[in-house]
C-alpha cells in the first residue's frame, strides 16, 4: 500500500525538490501540493492523507496552523521542512515526527523517508495522531522567545546564542544576523523574527532592522527628522521616524 503524501511549501522549487527526491523512494504517492495554510487544511481535511511534508513558514500563517486546523483525532504523520527554529528541531528529536533543515541533501531526505516508512508500518493511525498532537503541544508550550537558533554555513550547522546577536537586517528572502564580528544568512522575515525576539532585549529601529538594546551607544540627529543609531562596535543604522518614539522612549530616564 502506498503512503498518500501532500507537500505543503510556499516555494515552488522546494516542492519540486521534495517531489524529485520522493520519486526515487519506494512506497510513496504524491496526492497533492499546497502553498498556503488555507489550501493545505482543505486538502488534508477532505482526504485520508498518510503523510505531509510541512513547511514551518507559510505566507498566511505557519505549519502549526495547518495542524491546528485539521481534525485532531486524525492527524497525518509529519515531516517538517524548516530553515531555522532551533527549539523546534530539539522538540522533533524527541517525538514522532521528523524534520528537514533547508537546504537538505538527498541522503538526509532518504533518512527521513525511511524513518517515516518504519513508523507508519509499525504504528496505527491513532497512535500517529496522538504523537503528532503531543509534539504540537510541546512546541507551542515552549518559551515564547528564542534563546538560540541554527544557521547553515557551508554545509555546517552553526548554533547562535540569541543573546550574542548584535543586529538583524532584512536581506531579500533572508535575514542577515551579526554575532561576534561575523554575519550569517538565515531564511526568514523580519516581522517573524521580531515576534520571536524578547522585546526587553531587542528593539526594531527600521522596517528592515532590529538591534540588541545593549549594543546601542548613541543616537545622532539625521536629515528629515530621523536619527542615526550608533552601536558600540561603530556600526550605524537609520532610526526611521515610524519607530523613533518607540525606540527613544526606551532610553528616557
Amino acid at each position: 500500500m502506498s503512503i498518500k503524501t501532500v507537500i505543503i511549501d510556499d516555494e515552488m522549487l522546494a516542492r519540486r525538490r521534495i517531489a524529485q527526491f520522493l520519486s526515487s523512494e519506494s512506497g510513496f504517492e504524491i496526492f497533492s501540493e499546497c502553498e498556503n495554510v488555507a489550501d493545505a487544511i482543505q486538502v488534508c481535511s477532505d482526504t485520508d492523507v498518510d503523510l505531509i511534508f510541512l513547511d514551518v513558514q507559510l505566507p498566511d500563517g505557519s505549519g502549526f496552523d495547518v495542524l491546528r486546523g485539521l481534525p485532531q483525532d486524525h492527524l497525518p504523520a509529519v515531516i517538517f521542512v524548516t530553515a531555522y527554529d532551533q527549539y523546534t528541531i530539539e522538540a522533533f528529536d524527541f517525538h514522532a515526527v521528523d524534520y528537514l533543515l533547508k537546504p537538505f541533501s538527498k541522503e538526509r531526505f532518504g533518512q527521513a523517508a525511511e524513518r517515516i516508512r518504519n513508523r507508519l508500518d509499525g504504528q496505527s493511525k491513532k497512535e500517529i495522531s496522538r504523537e503528532v498532537r503531543d509534539t504540537l503541544q510541546l512546541i507551542t508550550s515552549e518559551p515564547k522567545y528564542l534563546e538560540r537558533l541554527t544557521v547553515n554555513q557551508g554545509g555546517r550547522l552553526i548554533v547562535l546564542l540569541v543573546r550574542e546577536i548584535d543586529w538583524v537586517a532584512a536581506f531579500g528572502n533572508y535575514l542577515r544576523l551579526h554575532s561576534k564580528g561575523k554575519t550569517y544568512l538565515l531564511r526568514g522575515t523580519i516581522n517573524r523574527m521580531e515576534e520571536r525576539l524578547d522585546p526587553d532585549k531587542f528593539v526594531r529601529i527600521h522596517r528592515s532592522t532590529i538591534v540588541r538594546v545593549d549594543c546601542i551607544k548613541e543616537f545622532q540627529p539625521h536629515f528629515g527628522g530621523q536619527y542615526v543609531v550608533v552601536l558600540k562596535d561603530g556600526t550605524k543604522f537609520i532610526l526611521s521616524r515610524n519607530y523613533r518614539k518607540q525606540v527613544l522612549g526606551r532610553f528616557e530616564a
